[in-house]
Parts: C-alpha cells; sequence; structure tokens
C-alpha cells in the first residue's frame, strides 16, 4: 500500500516545497523589516542614553550593532526546510 501512495506523497511534497520556495523571499524580507525596525529604534535609544549617562560603555553599542548584523545576516542565509511528514493510508 505504502508503494502505490509513495509516487503521490513525493509528487505533494515536491509542490510544497516549490510554494515554500516562493513564498521565502517575502518571509525574510519582512522578517528583516521587523529586525532593523526594532533593533534601529533600540539602537537609537541606547546611544542617547550613553550620552548622558557614563555608565552605557561605547562596546555596548558596538556590540549591540555588531549583534543586529549578525542577525540580519543569519535571516538572508535563512532557507525553509521539512524536518517531518506523518502520513495516514486508509484503504477501503
Amino acid at each position: 500500500m505504502a508503494r502505490v501512495a509513495r509516487e503521490n506523497i513525493v509528487s505533494q511534497l515536491k509542490h510544497g516545497q516549490a510554494i515554500a520556495d516562493k513564498q521565502l523571499p517575502s518571509l525574510i524580507e519582512s522578517a528583516l523589516h521587523s529586525l532593523l525596525g526594532d533593533r534601529t529604534n533600540e539602537f537609537e535609544r541606547l546611544k542617547a542614553l550613553a550620552a548622558v549617562n557614563p555608565a552605557i560603555h561605547p562596546q555596548e553599542l558596538t556590540q549591540y550593532a555588531d549583534e543586529t548584523e549578525m542577525m540580519r545576516l543569519a535571516l538572508e542565509r535563512a532557507s525553509l526546510r521539512l524536518d517531518a511528514v506523518r502520513v495516514i493510508i486508509v484503504s477501503e
């Protein structure tokens, strides 16, 4: 029974992967927009705070900017991956 369904399952998986691949660029773009918006606002707040508070060290600003860049690079390299499929075959 599983051999009969295999061809159909493989076809559906390929179709699903094609759909996911088409959606990936817009998902990445949306995630980057959200990330950079949030992190830029927080960086500006931290920078303004550092101007009046000597307890905020320049290294903290640099570290925050570096972390943001690492997050941006990770998102740009993101990919979708199917980890598992549950198949139920019903015979009549």
